[in-house]
């Protein structure tokens, strides 16, 4: 958030864990740089320039639902004072710790990743990005070329390149995602990563992956599964995450049982990630 700059607060009303990743989603790129989430409601922030009438239109267009809202206008404040009060330091089985410029160095021993997200997803503190962390962390990237698409602020790229990966393609077809990573990989010296902007289409002019990585939401993958799979070698792994245990029969759906097999798999709270190989050559 801009320091000093008016916000709007919408209070969507919504109890299904499912509306709220799609809305996240879709008003991540409508302008909403924040999100709270309540017991009844989804909660945004939207900076006053950047909201109209036209918004919410545009949400429900995309969404494709509409559900009932309030809008409340928000005094000027500091809100980057305010959003470090409320982003604290990540430390993931004791061997990963996210932090944010205004942190404390990580512990000694741990491998530090340096993030300070703008209105991207993924600090560490999402379930899924925890689950996604901890399957990359446990895997041998030595010399390995991933994928990472739907990078939000790049975590996994950067964990990627921490760990020996030799090639990796970061993807988001958010600006403001795609500008956040930028700044990520340059605050933690990374210089094997490409950030590419734009969606499933950018995939088609990159090389075959050891490791295809997708944290989105369960709608996204299912779009764009076919895409995804072709790009994973022989022998590599398919990581996603992004929703529910619940959704993992429809996801399990579109993998061929002849040609993919699943692997390890992590929950948290009613999430999941999941990694699934590709038959042939072991990496």
């Amino acid at each position: 958030m801009t320091q000093q700059e008016a916000y709007y607060e919408i209070r969507i009303k919504t109890f299904d864990p499912s509306q709220r990743e799609v809305l996240m989603y879709f008003a991540s790129q409508s302008g909403f740089e924040g999100f709270v989430e309540e017991n009844d409601a989804l909660v945004g922030y939207i900076p006053a320039s950047r909201f109209d009438e036209q918004t919410m239109a545009r949400l429900w267009a995309q969404a494709g639902f509409d559900l009932p809202y309030t809008v409340k206008s928000l005094e000027q404040r500091n809100w980057n004072a305010e959003w470090e009060k409320q982003y604290p330091a990540v430390t993931i089985d004791d061997r990963i710790h996210i932090r944010a410029d205004f942190h404390p160095p990580a512990p000694e021993g741990m491998l530090e990743i340096l993030i300070t997200p703008k209105m991207s997803f993924g600090t560490g503190h999402h379930e899924t990005t925890e689950l996604m962390l901890r399957l990359l962390a446990d895997t041998d990237l030595s010399g390995k070329t991933l994928i990472d698409m739907g990078s939000g602020t790049g975590v996994l790229a950067v964990l990627a390149e921490k760990t020996c990966a030799s090639r990796i393609f970061a993807i988001d077809n958010d600006v403001w995602a795609y500008e956040n990573m930028r700044e990520n990989f340059e605050r933690n010296q990374c210089r094997k990563i490409e950030a590419l902007l734009g969606g499933a289409e950018v995939l088609e002019d990159l090389p075959e992956a050891d490791v295809f990585a997708a944290n989105i939401n369960r709608n996204i993958i299912l779009r764009d599964l076919d895409a995804y799979m072709r790009k994973v070698k022989p022998g590599g792994r398919l990581m996603l995450s992004g929703f529910f245990t619940a959704d993992l029969p429809v996801i399990c759906g579109r993998l061929p049982n002849q040609t993919w097999k699943e692997g390890r798999r992590l929950e948290k709270n009613g999430w999941i990630g999941i990694e699934f190989v590709r038959l042939g050559k072991k990496i």
